[in-house]
């Protein structure tokens, strides 16, 4: 859902819930990034210190984006949300 990127008018509409950019971030630990199918959908393989540092952004959501962001990506059935520490405001001081 990163900013310029395909799916990220999703979070840039209201009618799908609340988002709001905070920062960007890397990874604390390199991991696999993946980026497949036509619409460009990255995932990370839970496979720590293999890969790289991945760069993202962090966005606060409600509810109602979240499950919007879910049927987008049909989160329940291919994706396992985790969390995970993150180094937050690269690039931004």
């Amino acid at each position: 859902m990163k900013y310029g990127q395909p799916g990220h008018s999703i979070l840039a509409n209201s009618g799908n819930g609340y988002a709001k950019f905070w920062c960007r971030a890397t990874t604390t630990e390199k991991l696999p990034l993946v980026i497949a199918t036509r619409y460009n959908m990255p995932f990370l393989l839970n496979k720590p210190g293999i890969g790289n540092y991945v760069l993202g952004e962090i966005y606060e959501v409600d509810d109602k984006m979240l499950l919007s962001l879910d049927n987008l990506e049909d989160c329940q059935d291919v994706f396992t949300r985790e969390m995970h520490d993150m180094n937050i405001g690269v690039g931004e001081g």
